[in-house]
């Protein structure tokens, strides 16, 4: 399907098809391209981070092809429908560590729901799920609470 029948239908969207159009940290979609001061492509929108639910945008982690980054509020000088523009160049945001700033409280319990229904399912047993359970309250990342679930 074309991108003006899907409009006339009322389907979503790619990012590539949506106008350059201001909006809101609160409205910002995953998979949104993120380019840097000039222009160059950073990677992708993996997720929006808020302080004080829904009251402060404090960043994004940039999906990238050397892992996930996080940028920091200031360091994103416009967003829009179609793309995030940084203030930094593509090097800045890739010579950071990796992203440890994406685990959120809502993440660690659904970890922990996820591990709860393993043990639910007999694939895990009590000793197990308590050691996951207590790992996953001293996660950093998202990709360390996705590794504690049972595969």
């Amino acid at each position: 399907m074309g991108p003006h029948l899907r409009q006339l239908l009322g389907g979503r969207r790619t990012p590539a098809e949506r106008p350059e159009e201001p909006c809101s940290f609160l409205t910002l979609e995953p998979g949104t391209p993120v380019v840097d001061c000039f222009g160059e492509e950073v990677g992708s929108v993996d997720r929006v981070l808020v302080a004080n639910p829904g009251t402060f945008f404090d960043g994004i982690v940039v999906r990238t092809g050397q892992g996930h980054r996080f940028v920091d509020a200031p360091e994103v000088e416009r967003l829009s429908t179609a793309c995030v523009h940084l203030a930094n160049t593509v090097d800045d945001v890739h010579a950071r560590r990796p992203s440890h700033a994406g685990v959120s409280e809502r993440d660690r319990r659904e970890a922990i729901e996820a591990l709860k229904r393993c043990y639910v399912e007999d694939r895990l047993d009590a000793a197990e799920l308590g050691d996951r359970v207590k790992a996953a309250y001293g996660a950093t990342s998202v990709e360390e609470l996705e590794r504690l679930l049972p595969g």
